[in-house]
């Protein structure tokens, strides 16, 4: 059974002083949804004002300068009013408390639904794919409104589970350098393009892998156990080991995820609302936006343009873009079926040859080496069309439901920042099953089983101090 925020922080009193591990008392951070909420009126009011700014960074930015991408200006007034009236659907089912299941619904709504509902309305995108769209969303609200009991395997302190993240880490940089030494190492962020393809070429296939789990998993979780218990000193050895990590493999994802994660961290333990992400977001594309209009009116060029170019069109538009073209191009073309994956055991036969990010590259950008990859809409429909849809819905409606769950356990403020990387990579750049193995889906879901709650660590701790045996388990 769950304790509540007051419950937490009344077991953690008699030990917070005694020891550094002892949880501290940061708004109900540990605690299960917290009471705060933001009024649905108002949220309605927010997401509409932010879709208005998606709508004037498309208008502004990407149609006079990415037309040939497929931001294509064809404004259609009928599908604006469309995306309103779905926008303030959604709005208003999403759960205004705060929980891992809000938060990961809002940020799903925020970073996907409305960049989605802005190229329908100013591309003039089908409305069959806009169905699709809203139907798998809206079976994800449900999948994710179920309640699933959290399974415990075995529970691990936090000091020594920072310890083996942070050996597994030093191993991987070990092995990077036995295989690559420094010859490709680099920390120019200007110059990672340079240096990916032969730093790639140095290391082992199995590393793209390992990689790309410790990026999104190993170290993320690892800097917010560290904040979590003010060991500030694996904090630091973490985000070196970040700074390390991007050297030798020059993605600059790696190297921002960490102060992504920390600053998510930190914000969620002290403002418990949404609501103040949009506000944040809201400021971010105005800033763009006047850019946009003021330097393009006074001859400067393109504005803004690195700006808008990672803000606006490759972190918001392009991942909703890629989902209309494989909506576009499997709804006349043969579907995968599942044929490159293991649970078809090869008994399917692959039509193209080739991986679906592979051939939307080639058709769509008409570059045979792009990867266009794209979240569980996409990739559902090319694998069994609308059903393919549906069973990936599903399945991300499940996962929101046991971070939910494991959310009342350990605390939203940790399930949230520690799994959204995994929500991200699932709703807008890669395949549901790709996702449990490539990404560090399977992983995450094995830390959230053995992770303990900040009221074991501190009862551990207290009976430690006293001499007398732990607490049984009351969680």
């Amino acid at each position: 059974m769950s304790l509540s925020s007051v419950d937490t922080a009344s077991l953690a009193m008699p030990y917070r002083r005694r020891d550094r591990m002892a949880a501290p008392k940061m708004n109900g951070a540990f605690g299960g949804e917290d009471a705060h909420q933001d009024r649905k009126g108002w949220m309605i009011f927010l997401y509409i004002l932010l879709f208005g700014l998606y709508i004037a960074s498309y208008r502004y930015y990407l149609a006079p300068y990415w037309g040939y991408m497929g931001f294509v200006d064809a404004f259609n007034p009928y599908k604006l009013m469309t995306s309103l009236a779905v926008i303030a659907s959604f709005a208003w089912f999403t759960p205004r408390t705060f929980s891992v299941r809000a938060f990961f619904l809002n940020l799903s709504l925020t970073v996907y639904l409305l960049p989605s509902l802005a190229i329908y309305t100013y591309a003039d995108r089908p409305t069959s794919a806009l169905l699709i769209i809203t139907l798998a969303f809206a079976v994800v609200y449900a999948t994710s409104a179920i309640s699933i009991p959290r399974f415990s395997l075995a529970t691990v302190p936090a000091k020594p589970l920072m310890w083996l993240l942070a050996a597994l880490t030093v191993w991987l940089l070990v092995f990077s350098y036995v295989f690559g030494g420094f010859q490709n190492f680099n920390l120019d962020i200007t110059r990672v393009y340079e240096f990916r393809r032969e730093a790639a070429e140095d290391l082992p296939g199995v590393f793209g892998y390992l990689i790309s789990v410790f990026s999104k998993v190993i170290i993320p979780v690892g800097v917010i156990l560290s904040l979590r218990y003010r060991i500030y000193i694996f904090t630091g050895i973490f985000f070196f080991m970040t700074v390390m990590l991007f050297g030798f493999t020059s993605h600059k994802s790696i190297l921002f995820g960490p102060f992504v994660v920390t600053g998510l961290y930190i914000f969620l333990s002290r403002y418990n609302r949404y609501s103040v992400i949009l506000y944040v977001l809201i400021i971010m594309l105005t800033f763009g936006v006047i850019g946009e209009i003021y330097l393009g009116a006074t001859g400067s060029g393109g504005g803004l343009g690195w700006y808008n170019t990672l803000l606006i069109r490759r972190v918001l538009m392009v991942p909703s873009l890629l989902d209309y073209y494989y909506l576009e191009f499997f709804s006349g073309s043969p579907k995968y079926y599942w044929s490159s994956s293991f649970i078809t055991f090869g008994l399917v036969p692959d039509y193209y040859g080739i991986p679906a990010p592979k051939i939307i590259g080639e058709v769509y950008f008409f570059d045979a080496d792009m990867s266009a990859n794209t979240g569980f809409i996409g990739s559902g429909f090319s694998q069994a069309g609308l059903v393919g849809v549906i069973a990936y819905a599903l399945g991300v409606g499940t996962i929101f439901a046991i971070f939910q769950s494991y959310g009342r356990y350990l605390g939203p403020s940790f399930v949230a920042p520690a799994m959204m990387g995994q929500v991200l990579t699932m709703v807008r750049s890669s395949d549901f099953l790709t996702t449990f193995l490539t990404h560090g889906l399977l992983v995450s879901l094995v830390l959230l089983v053995i992770i303990s709650s900040p009221e074991e660590s501190g009862k551990k701790v207290q009976a430690q101090s006293s001499g007398s045996q732990p607490l049984p388990d009351s969680a």
